[in-house]
């Protein structure tokens, strides 16, 4: 490969407020299992600068009365004042994210207080099947950010005046009504200060986007309608102009499962563990871009399945065979004498946006156009074939607990 550097990055899905058995969502219990996360993914190398996409925990009832904050007066759906409790806790355990290498965005689920089929409840079926319900969610999930933020805010001490998202289910811009059906959805975040999306590549193949580079689109009011070529993509890499009115969306040729750490779903698992299978797929499916070969990974970090089948938490980075993955990548790339980074979704955005020259790439043409599917898959599958791994079979030094001759460890 012709590159001069590896970019690894890590988009958390960061949703700690979750009873665990018995163990109530907001508590001091979840505030000491957020102190372990920290503290364990300290120790680790690769896991000490991940991004955390935050779901702060903020309830909502559907209900008339004057308790609730509202996106209108005439809305049944309100979101609950934060509690004094939910206040102390979450800023005691946040602060502790904010105190570390970490870097926290945005993560928000909206399948139930918005007009999706997810709704069994049969006041919230017939609200949203009404003609406020629905139309009021453009509203409703503003408030939801705009609170969501302030929250963050709050319990980190630190505010942005840009940020990044990732979209519950992975549904973004109405992709899967099962969780979104506001198709303005990607107008509303770049209103709000949002430059761009980190939700791909997703666990429900249907909505990652054709285009697989990362691109800058506009919003575009239908379903999906960043897989459009109404909104005008184009490619990220070397594109400022673009960047400071268009929306980012990061794409790549990797697939959910090879970008996914969470080893406590079997796929997951039996992919983490074949390590040189993993490794090979992780290396040939990133994206390659100015000399530098950028590679995601996803999990969901805080999942209450971690807890409830273990005394203590084994975290996704720290999973013995997770940790061998990521060592013999990183080593391959030091014995290639490569320059690994290992930075937050800014920096790897920052990174893409300013390079220095601009590919001549039509993404409309090459991805979106009927036709062309058959062409790039060959293309691929001829890229695969003379990936890096099948030139290079190296040693490894497991760099979650060795460190190299600089002291990093």
């Amino acid at each position: 490969m012709d590159v001069a550097s590896l970019v690894y990055f890590h988009a958390d899905h960061f949703e700690p407020w979750r009873s665990i058995g018995e163990i109530a969502a907001v508590g001091p219990e979840i505030v000491d299992a957020i102190g372990d996360f920290c503290r364990v993914t300290e120790r680790i190398d690769f896991a000490r600068r991940l991004t955390l996409f935050y779901k702060p925990h903020l309830n909502y009832a559907l209900r008339m009365g004057g308790d609730l904050i509202r996106a209108d007066p005439r809305d049944l759906v309100g979101f609950l004042p934060r509690t004094e409790r939910e206040e102390r806790f979450g800023r005691e355990a946040m602060r502790e994210i904010a105190s570390s290498a970490h870097n926290t965005q945005i993560h928000i689920h909206h399948e139930y207080y918005t007009g999706t089929t997810a709704h069994t409840d049969a006041d919230a079926v017939a609200w949203f099947a009404g003609p406020l319900g629905r139309a009021l969610d453009p509203q409703r999930l503003q408030l939801a950010i705009r609170l969501n933020r302030e929250i963050v805010a709050r319990e980190t001490g630190r505010g942005a005046t840009r940020w990044f998202f990732v979209h519950g289910h992975w549904a973004l811009n109405g992709s899967d009504d099962t969780s979104c059906t506001i198709t303005d959805e990607i107008d509303i975040l770049l209103r709000n200060g949002c430059r761009g999306d980190f939700t791909f590549p997703a666990g429900r193949k249907h909505v990652n986007p054709r285009i697989n580079v990362p691109y800058l689109c506009r919003p575009f009011d239908a379903p999906k309608g960043y897989d459009c070529p109404e909104a005008e993509p184009e490619i990220a890499l070397g594109n400022a102009a673009a960047a400071a009115s268009k929306f980012f969306i990061w794409a790549s040729p990797a697939s959910s499962l090879q970008c996914s750490l969470d080893y406590l779903s079997p796929a997951s698992r039996r992919q983490i563990e074949n390590t040189e299978k993993a490794a090979r797929e992780l290396i040939d499916n990133g994206y390659v871009a100015a000399r530098r070969l950028f590679i995601k990974t996803h999990a969901h970090s805080m999942h209450p399945y971690y807890f409830e089948h273990a005394r203590t938490a084994v975290f996704p980075h720290q999973y013995p065979p997770t940790q061998t993955l990521l060592s013999v990548i990183f080593e391959a790339a030091a014995r290639a004498g490569l320059d690994v980074q290992l930075l937050t979704v800014p920096e790897v955005y920052d990174l893409l946006v300013s390079a220095e020259t601009k590919p001549d790439l039509d993404l409309v043409a090459t991805y979106l156009k009927a036709g062309n599917a058959a062409e790039l898959g060959q293309s691929i599958r001829s890229h695969r074939q003379f990936g890096f791994w099948s030139r290079l079979k190296l040693p490894w030094r497991n760099w979650a607990a060795d460190p190299d001759k600089s002291g990093r460890r």
